[in-house]
């Protein structure tokens, strides 16, 4: 078992004996494609609670700042994360981004860019949908549930949405006004999933117009 496996067995183990866990929609995890598997975040938990009903490792885009500290940085590559520079358009790790689906892996990402401190959802980021147009994979909206803060045996709730592709999402790689509408779409699909009593209200935000 690789450092990878170990890890998932080990987290698994926790999140099953310090939450209330309930997965619906596993049918429709993709096995033999890559793809982005997109979530709405709530807190440190949510890597866990996504990764464990998926078979193949999932990699993760961490914020570079994680990577300062020399034990964390070998600790998150050696569980499949690598660093981004968040708002500096770091080709580097999107070009990563893109191989790791192309071999037909999994990318693991948070739309939202950050954590929701009160659970309402955010504006999605379009990093999402301009690799999913780059490279042509389908887009895995997940949403976790769960009410107030996260505690011992809270019910958390893991909905796992059906693939959408880039043909039904409308990207095209070279528009960045299909890329934007795209993310917007995913995260509508995201929260389609959620429970809204877990969340209170949401309102897409307006587009900008123009390529």
């Amino acid at each position: 078992m690789n450092l990878y496996g170990f890890g998932k067995a080990v987290t698994y183990l926790y999140v099953r004996l310090a939450f209330s866990m309930k997965y619906e929609g596993l049918e429709n995890i993709p096995q033999d494609e890559g793809f982005i598997i997109c979530c709405n975040h709530r807190g440190y938990n949510d890597p866990l609670f996504i990764a464990h009903k998926v078979k193949k490792p999932l990699h993760y885009m961490a914020k570079a700042e994680f990577y300062k500290n020399k034990f964390i940085s070998a600790l998150f590559r050696s569980l499949n994360a690598f660093p981004v520079d968040r708002g500096k358009g770091d080709m580097t790790a999107i070009n990563h981004a893109k191989d790791i689906v192309k071999k037909g892996e999994v990318l693991a990402m948070f739309p939202e860019g950050s954590r929701s401190k009160d659970g309402k959802p955010q504006r999605a980021k379009p990093g999402v949908t301009m690799i999913a147009g780059m490279v042509g994979c389908g887009v895995l909206p997940v949403g976790v549930s769960y009410q107030g803060n996260l505690g011992f045996r809270k019910r958390v709730t893991v909905r796992y949405g059906k693939l959408l592709t880039p043909e039904k999402l409308g990207i095209d790689p070279k528009s960045s006004s299909t890329i934007r509408k795209a993310a917007v779409q995913v995260m509508d699909s995201i929260v389609g999933l959620m429970d809204k009593d877990c969340y209170g209200t949401y309102e897409p935000p307006l587009q900008k117009t123009g390529r």
